[in-house]
């Protein structure tokens, strides 16, 4: 093996996963930043529904709890609101919501 060549297997393995790497980054960053241009430009803005619940010790979201009354969630412990609740969180959302409880 030769000890003056600077340049092993190794360091070329790293320095091309490295370039392609950045090389990624980049378009992924330019594609988000056109992206997010295009999101800022939509008419109309995003209208949320009224009422929601009060997160303990936390925001106020636009949110109902699907599940039974008698039932909490395992991670929040919030309550659930039945079944016949409203599963989109914007009014004037143009598409298809669900959920499903098990």
């Amino acid at each position: 093996m030769n000890k003056l060549n600077p340049l092993s297997r190794r360091r070329l393995l790293v320095g091309t996963g490295t370039a392609v790497a950045l090389g990624m980054t980049r378009s992924v960053v330019a594609a988000q930043k056109q992206v997010s241009s295009q999101l800022l430009s939509a008419l109309p803005a995003p209208a949320p529904i009224p009422g929601g619940i009060q997160i303990p010790d936390g925001p106020f979201i636009h949110w109902f709890v699907p599940g039974l009354e008698m039932v909490t969630t395992p991670f929040l412990g919030l309550q659930g609101m039945g079944l016949d609740i409203e599963p989109c969180t914007l009014t004037n959302f143009d598409g298809f919501t669900a959920y499903a409880v098990s």
